[in-house]
């Protein structure tokens, strides 16, 4: 044997240990993630010179060609190991890689062919070769070689020795990274019952356990919009996920790997919930437990415990403190430092032994920012308490005390000698895991149902102030108010408004009370102790928070709760302390900050109902700081007095702190002057009133005091929005304007005040209008929309304003006049409206001032100039003709809002062109067109409908024929379209049947289209969403109006008319379409429109039936409509009895008696309901008595008269009833009032 070959024989024969040194492979060391593992094996690769690609070439086809000598397999194996020394350094190392992604394919692909299984060496080198080529050619491989080296990696974990297991996982998952959709062959294998994965998740082993996680983790991440695999794939990786996060705290590993495990366990199920969109509901208090058990990883008095599975209960669970045993264990054999009375130095905690279990090497702060009699107080005490501003004010000025997890060194317990680095890698894999949950918590958080998640708040956030010295109460305020990593804080801010999102219908059966906690308390006040608890928790975050990130985040949480809170059921004060609180980061020098802050004021002035204790944080010239508010001073339990906690605000957070010399203020180069945030605000008097009086009043006296001041708000949002002078050294004056996104929400914070608080702002509709004229003016794009938008809101709020006073017995002086309102609209059309009218560039612009035209109301528009309207109108008709979609939907849509204004609606000129414009848009292809256009195309049949109604016969007989059939033939098709554009054309289609005259029902075109116009109306009201059916029943009605339309056994559609009617009446589940098909039916004022006796008969029936199914409510929601449907069915039984004719009498005589027995209940209910009905209801049932008292009883039957005489009786006693009910109400409002 030559010498080349005993050398590859011996090599054949080297420990696969020592190569899996060399190549970094050792299973306990690899890093398996993706990104660092493959930078890992070029850093541990042999360190070659630059290898030329001649030379690759030549050792890439010798490869190629390499013969497998099946006879003697020893010597072919190690000629193939030579080889694979020879081109690994080609692969890896070089600054310019020397072979092609092609040829990085067809190596691989023939490796796979070569390599034998039960080699460990060769499979070894194999996997770096993978990683090598994956390295270099950005880890794209071809369809074909990823099946095949795929197919290698996956028997190797079948056929090779279990020591290379751990090695080939590795390589297996940097392979399947972002390809999970090109695994779809090998699901089964992998993820079947019996599959390889399912098997390995047995193992105890850390190397093979990461690298199995690993290859989990990469194969649940979804890749692009390829399909996602298959449901039971997924469950199959969620059961192997959990069995490991429920068995991790019984196995003895070392810290590193088994958070690298807890990592890619964590990440994996934030994959499959994010690629789903779903979480299954039969797991989802497994997955809960699991996943929150390790949001506490790492952090002292936490310690890591076997997950307990998580139930939806609606109070909050009782968590026994954890005994000293088994509490995390801190080595206290170090010599404690001798306290002296010098500064204290400030050293991390960090742990004696580094071979400490998990449990003995958490770090964290027992600490904790706040101490123990600190946390357990009201929120009222720790802002307003002169001593904690001081704590506090400390903490937030230094960055380095207000970092959670250190401690003095006089307090700790370890000194600096008995550190290492160990405790720091322990650290960051500690924050990695609980980044990772958190991440994994967000995410399940946010794709749950809410109604779902609801049921599990009590396990995340508690309804009790979390105490200093209860350090096991796991909340997830906990986490932001003391993990020392800003990271984990900020992910646990992201699960907390994930939580909070979308919970208003919720949360709005919270209440407050001032009565101690009892044995038993109702869930409304636990959530309202809850609401309470996370305002708290989050202001005191506030105050600590340092971290620009995570206090942009924390201010964006407390925006969510303030959006989602029912402020009207709480204790008032708390938006008082979020103002309080807020204030001082308006200015702050993180733009992105101040945008938050912007944000939350936002949603304090949009929230709905209309809050009184909001109008006292508006009213005044000054946000609020001081604590003269009898309500916000109420629960005050401080050693100091409320004096002190005034000044403490009053000066800027300006404190003395233990242990530092002299004043300081937080923060101070983060805060900027501002003219509204004076220091030596002289403070007001402020008795708020309870959230439970609104919505507001504005008519209160304390209110309307303020109401000619400027609101420090305003003031706020036009110093952001409008540039500022700033005086420069010498004499020029410079400008200096705000970002974008601040300018932005401040113009969006005027339109809510504007919307919700007009009063408030009345004296400020000059500043305003000036101000929308400076925006329009301004250069952003952005900001001229936002401009307009806040014009929009403050025309409407115009209009209702002047509605208000003429509905108004007592005008109110403050009030605008039709005059002031007049004035404001020639400024609008000969200033900003126009220009933005022609705003070609800027569609959204133009889009939105289109909708500012359509809100000149009834009171305004036939006052303007007449070159004004005619430029109101002819600008809306122009713009529908243009290309932009969005500008011709705002158009097309003003236009169905003038074809209402009683000056335009007896135009026929007008009404003849804007019925053109609509049919031409209502055949658009843009979806938003044609619903606008339907939407329009509704109003203008009203239009029509309301001329018939008003007798404008010199317009009807003038409409042209022609033109009423292009609008049925539109109309019908939109009845046939989509249910957003459906709803809108049986509207139309009951309006035009309701206008038809004498003169066009004798044209047979227009018959046919009633016809088909009627069909349509029949299968709409008879199925399909319910905003569809409750037009289509409106439409009927219409229909039924019209007595010119032939009725009855005149026809062949009324029979099914009725029937739908009658059906939806008494069998559908709304209560609202019910109301309307009820009052379609008592329509028709004339017995001969309903037909036969037969069709009446069933009539009644029906609606005696529905009135008995009213006690049947299965959705509660409908529970609010019961009443005011039984008041409809029986009007309209009433409005029947009152046509009775003989006939009738003898279909119904079998059972008149029983059902006047069941009418008369539920008359007698109704009435007890709605007692203001009762005398409507006296009136119709006199009626009724009058008409079967001249009833021609001689063509009755004996049957017929005696169930005439019982139902007689039954009224008579129901009309005695009533009018007695009439009188004792009479006569007890004279009582009261006289």
């Amino acid at each position: 044997m030559s010498a080349a070959t005993a050398d590859n024989s011996n090599m054949s024969q080297v420990d696969p240990g020592s190569i899996r040194d060399n190549l970094g492979l050792q299973s306990n060391k690899s890093q398996l993630d993706h990104g660092s593992m493959r930078t890992d094996l070029i850093s541990h690769s042999n360190n070659t010179s630059q290898c030329s690609r001649p030379d690759f070439l030549d050792i890439f086809h010798r490869l190629m060609q390499f013969p497998v000598d099946e006879k003697q397999p020893m010597e072919s194996n190690a000629r193939l190991n030579k080889l694979m020394d020879e081109i690994n350094p080609f692969c890896v190392g070089q600054s310019v890689a020397v072979f092609l992604t092609e040829e990085g394919n067809q190596l691989l692909c023939k490796l796979c062919m070569l390599i034998p299984y039960n080699e460990e060496c060769l499979v070894m080198k194999f996997c770096h070769t993978i990683f090598s080529v994956l390295t270099n050619t950005e880890g794209s491989l071809e369809d074909k070689c990823f099946l095949k080296v795929t197919n290698f990696l996956i028997h190797g974990l079948e056929q090779s020795p279990k020591g290379i297991i751990p090695d080939i996982l590795s390589t297996l998952a940097v392979v399947l990274h972002d390809n999970g959709n090109r695994l779809k062959k090998f699901y089964e294998l992998l993820l079947g019952e019996t599959g390889l994965f399912v098997e390995l998740c047995e193992s105890t082993e850390d190397g093979v356990l990461k690298g199995l996680l690993c290859c989990l983790e990469n194969i649940t991440l979804k890749s692009g919009n390829s399909p996602y695999m298959e449901e039971k794939y997924v469950s199959a990786c969620i059961d192997i996920f959990l069995k490991i996060l429920y068995d991790i705290p019984g196995l003895t590993m070392d810290i590193l790997p088994k958070c690298r495990i807890l990592c890619h366990t964590l990440r994996g199920l934030h994959n499959i919930v994010l690629a789903t969109r779903s979480v299954p509901l039969e797991t989802i208090g497994l997955l809960l437990s699991a996943v929150w058990n390790y949001v506490f990883y790492g952090l002292a008095s936490y310690p890591l415990t076997t997950p307990q599975t998580l139930y939806p209960i609606p109070m909050s669970q009782y968590n026994p403190s954890v005994s000293s045993n088994n509490s995390a264990k801190v080595d206290t054999t170090g010599k404690q430092p001798q306290k002296k009375k010098k500064k204290k130095k400030l050293v991390p905690r960090r742990q004696s032994n580094p071979k400490d279990t998990e449990d003995d090497v958490q770090y964290g702060n027992s600490f904790s920012l706040f101490p123990s009699s600190l946390l357990s107080r009201d929120l009222s005490n720790t802002i307003e308490d002169p001593l904690l501003c001081n704590l506090l004010g400390n903490f937030h000025l230094n960055n380095e005390l207000s970092g959670r997890g250190y401690v003095s060194s006089s307090e700790s317990e370890l000194s600096d000698s008995d550190t290492s680095q160990v405790g720091g890698k322990h650290r960051s894999h500690y924050i990695k895991v609980r980044q990772a949950a958190l991440g994994t918590l967000y995410i399940i958080f946010k794709f749950t149902d809410r109604k779902v998640i609801f049921g599990y708040w009590m396990c995340f956030v508690p309804d009790v102030p979390i105490a200093g010295n209860i350090q096991q109460v796991r909340s997830i305020l906990t986490i932001i108010l003391r993990d020392p990593s800003p990271k984990c804080r900020l992910g646990a801010l992201g699960a907390l408004s994930a939580l909070i999102e979308g919970t208003r219908p919720f949360l709005a059966a919270a209440e407050y009370t001032d009565q101690v906690r009892t044995a038993f308390m109702p869930f409304s006040l636990v959530l309202g102790s809850t609401l309470k608890e996370l305002h708290r928790s989050l202001l005191l975050a506030v105050v600590s928070e340092n971290y620009p990130l995570t206090l942009t985040q924390l201010v964006k949480c407390i925006s969510t709760l303030v959006a989602n809170s029912p402020y009207h059921r709480l204790k008032p004060g708390l938006l008082t302390r979020i103002v309080k609180q807020l204030k001082y980061l308006v200015r702050h020098r993180d733009p992105n900050i101040r945008v938050a802050c912007l944000t939350c004021f936002g949603a304090i002035v949009s929230l709905q109902p209309a809050l009184a204790e909001v109008c006292y944080i508006v009213q005044s010239l000054k946000p609020p700081s001081g604590g003269n508010s009898t309500t916000l001073s109420a629960d005050c339990n401080t050693n100091g007095t409320t004096e002190d906690a005034v000044m403490a605000y009053s000066k800027e957070f300006q404190f003395t702190g233990d242990g530092m010399e002299g004043e300081v203020v937080p923060n101070q180069q983060d805060y900027m002057k501002c003219d509204c945030f004076s220091a030596s605000e002289p403070l007001t008097p402020i008795k708020t009133p309870s959230g439970l009086q609104t919505p507001v009043i504005f008519q209160d006296k304390n209110i309307q005091n303020q109401l000619r001041n400027t609101s420090w708000l305003i003031t706020l949002c036009v110093q952001n929005i409008l540039p500022q002078q700033v005086n420069n050294n010498d004499t020029n004056v410079a400008h200096t304007t705000e970002p974008v996104p601040i300018r932005l929400e401040s113009l969006q914070i005027l339109a809510h005040l504007t919307k919700n608080y007009f009063p408030m702002i009345r004296k400020n509709v000059g500043l305003l209008r000036n101000l929308i004229q400076a925006c329009m003016e301004d250069s952003e794009g952005v900001l001229k929309l936002h401009a307009i938008k806040l014009l929009d809101e403050l025309t409407q709020v115009l209009s209702q304003d002047l509605q208000n006073i003429d509905n108004s017995n007592e005008p109110n002086s403050d009030m605008f006049t039709v005059e002031q309102v007049l004035e404001f609209w020639e400024y609008l059309l000969n200033g900003p409206l126009l220009s933005a009218l022609q705003c070609e560039e800027n569609s959204p612009v133009c889009a939105a001032a289109c909708d500012c035209l359509s809100n000149i109301g009834s009171m305004i528009f036939p006052l303007l100039p007449r070159h004004l309207r005619i430029l109101c109108v002819t600008s809306v008709l122009g713009l529908t003709m243009g290309g932009d979609k969005l500008v011709m939907a705002s158009a097309v849509r003003t236009i169905g809002v003038y074809v209402l204004q009683p000056c335009l609606r007896d135009d026929l000129s007008f009404m003849s062109d804007a019925a053109h414009t609509i049919l031409t848009l209502a055949a658009d292809q843009s979806t938003t067109v044609r619903m606008k256009a339907t939407w329009a195309l509704a109003n203008f049949c009203d239009a029509l409908a309301i001329n018939r109604e008003n007798q404008e016969t010199q317009f009807i007989e003038d409409f042209s024929d022609s033109l009423l059939v292009k609008l049925f033939e539109v109309a019908t098709k939109a009845s046939q379209n989509n249910d957003k554009i459906r709803s809108n054309g049986v509207r139309a289609l009951g309006n035009l049947l309701c206008f038809i005259s004498e003169k066009s029902l004798r044209n047979p075109n227009i018959q046919s289209h009633i016809e088909t116009a009627v069909k349509c109306l029949v299968e709409n009201a008879s199925a399909g969403i319910m905003k569809v059916r409750w037009n289509a029943c409106y439409a009927l009605s219409n229909l039924l109006k019209n007595s010119l339309l032939p009725h009855g056994e005149k026809t062949d559609w009324s029979v099914s008319v009725y029937c739908s009617l009658s059906n939806t009446v008494q069998n559908c589940s709304n209560f609202k379409v019910r109301i309307n098909a009820a009052l379609a039916l008592g329509t028709p004022t004339r017995r001969e429109q309903y037909g036969q006796a037969s069709v009446f008969a069933n009539v009644w029936n029906a609606l005696i039936l529905g009135l008995i199914s009213t006690n049947k409510v299965t959705d509660f929601s409908e529970f609010r409509h019961r009443d005011t449907l039984i008041g409809q069915i029986c009007t309209t039984i009433l409005h029947l009895a009152v046509l009775f004719v003989p006939a009738d009498l003898e279909e119904l005589h079998m059972c008149l008696p029983e059902q006047a027995t069941t009418l008369a209940s539920h008359l007698s209910s109704y009435k007890q309901n709605s007692p203001q009905n009762i005398p409507q209801i006296t009136s119709e049932i006199k009626k009724v008595i009058n008409h079967l008292e001249y009833l021609d009883r001689s063509e009755l039957s004996m049957a017929a008269q005696e169930a005439l005489d019982s139902f007689q009786a039954v009224l008579l006693v129901e009309f005695s009833e009533s009018n007695n009910e009439d009188k004792s109400e009479k006569s007890f409002f004279k009582q009261i009032y006289d």
